[in-house]
């Protein structure tokens, strides 16, 4: 079984899967394929994953280092993908630049601006990925990690005939959180979960056939110290009546009802600033101290994660039962598996793993109001991908002017030159994007209006 690893350089993250791997019999003896295009990153996760494997006695299992991946592809079984395109500079520019024009984000890595910017750049590289798969390794199976994660599924579907799965640890780590604010053991709570990522919704929360949503509409009131970090959330449940998926920290962006209002990332508590790009330098010092740690005695292994791709290959080759919530297109075999949102989605919903093969089921239709926010966000997904696949420039610009955020704060000619901008400041990472119809130049001086105050990075 040969497991490539696309942008194994990602060396926290890479030592979480790998040393899961290593400790399941199923995955234990395995043909190991780090790729990235950093050599320096790609010999410390290669030390790294061979301390690993050394930990654990494994004279079965190999790991190979390669800086080209169509060298690694040849035989793959399973291809894992957790690049990111453009690195902390991409990022930076994410963030900076629309800081400029007064559009707040904590993270911007997979909705909003940050993530339409984000999927102009990271959408065309994996799909040469996925062409290369095709090619070298046709019955391999491809998962990827990578953000913006529905407009990456949703351009896997439309434009390869790759398989593939999204996966996020988004709805699995809620459900714990959920556990948590409810004193509930997480094995005891019943829950069901559906929507798009990072926005998907918990339909059903319960623990011995009790509904347990009357207890946490109370816990605001009621213990408002345990869930202060959380406010987001519990707003929009206020609302809209379902608890959401992503954390607070992401989910505040994707709307337009808290960054934009003075006040609210105070009342809410969202980190905003330079939180985003504090954490990548901690990213980056945890990295630097596993490659202090490489040969030494302290064990690299750790704790069993959560994350779906090392548990979904030990159960597909096993033959185990295992139920995750992976990304895929709305439009199955079957039908549609959410009804009420576009067939051209990616959605996340339940996945169960039988006999060595996966079954998608369809689900309920979403409640109203939940449903209405995710085809808003699908809208942009919808939007971005199409502006990659026919390099449209026209649909780049309507990408952003759908967005919630920035409908909100920008005028059109300032939302054009905001995405103008961040074209630029990506160049080479960009597919060649045309004019097809419209001609939205914007006006000099657009930035007469002041940004917001102790929201820019």
């Amino acid at each position: 079984m040969a497991i490539v690893i696309i942008g194994a350089g990602s060396t926290v993250f890479t030592r979480m899967l790998v040393s899961d791997l290593m400790q399941d019999a199923a995955t234990r003896d395995i043909d190991l394929r780090l790729v990235d295009t950093d050599p320096g990153r790609l010999a410390l996760a290669t030390a790294l994953c061979r301390q690993l494997v050394a930990e654990v006695g494994n004279a079965g299992a190999q790991v190979t280092a390669y800086l080209d991946r169509r060298q690694a592809l040849p035989g793959a079984t399973y291809v894992i993908n957790t690049i990111l395109v453009g690195g902390r500079p991409g990022i930076e520019a994410d963030l900076l630049i629309p800081a400029k024009y007064g559009i707040t984000q904590t993270v911007g890595d997979t909705l909003g601006i940050g993530g339409i910017s984000r999927g102009l750049r990271t959408i065309p590289e994996i799909l040469r990925i996925a062409r290369d798969i095709e090619e070298l390794a046709p019955d391999a199976l491809f998962l990827n990690y990578t953000n913006p994660m529905s407009m990456v599924v949703m351009a896997l579907e439309t434009a390869t005939g790759a398989r593939h799965f999204g996966l996020c640890h988004s709805i699995v780590n809620t459900a714990d959180e959920l556990a948590g604010y409810l004193d509930v053991p997480v094995a005891d709570l019943v829950w069901e979960a559906a929507g798009v990522n990072h926005m998907a919704w918990f339909t059903r929360l319960e623990s011995q056939g009790l509904d347990l949503y009357p207890s946490l509409f109370a816990l605001p009131a009621s213990d408002p110290g345990l869930v202060a970090g959380d406010g987001v959330r519990f707003e929009l449940m206020r609302y809209f009546g379902y608890f959401c998926s992503e954390s607070s920290k992401h989910t505040a962006e994707y709307f337009s009802y808290f960054l934009p209002h003075d006040g609210e990332t105070e009342r809410l508590r969202i980190p905003v600033g330079r939180e985003r790009l504090d954490a990548l330098d901690q990213q980056q010092a945890e990295h630097d101290a596993l490659a202090g740690r490489l040969g030494g005695v302290q064990s690299l292994l750790t704790e069993p994660s959560n994350e779906y791709a090392p548990a979904l290959i030990a159960a597909l080759e096993s033959g185990r039962p295992y139920t995750f919530h992976p990304n895929v297109a709305n439009q199955s075999a079957d039908g549609v598996l959410i009804g009420n949102l576009p067939a051209e989605a990616a959605v996340e919903v339940a996945c169960t793993v039988r006999n060595g093969a996966v079954s998608l089921d369809r689900v309920p239709d979403l409640p109203p109001g939940p449903a209405a926010l995710n085809r808003q966000a699908v809208a942009v997904q919808q939007l971005t991908v199409q502006a990659v696949l026919h390099h449209d420039l026209d649909l780049v610009h309507q990408a952003a002017l759908v967005d919630p955020q920035v409908s909100a704060i920008l005028k059109p000619d300032q939302a054009v030159a905001l995405v103008d901008e961040l074209l630029a400041a990506h160049g080479p990472s960009l597919p060649d994007l045309r004019r097809r119809r419209l001609i939205a130049v914007a006006p000099p001086n657009t930035l007469t209006h002041a940004s917001r105050k102790g929201n820019a990075p």
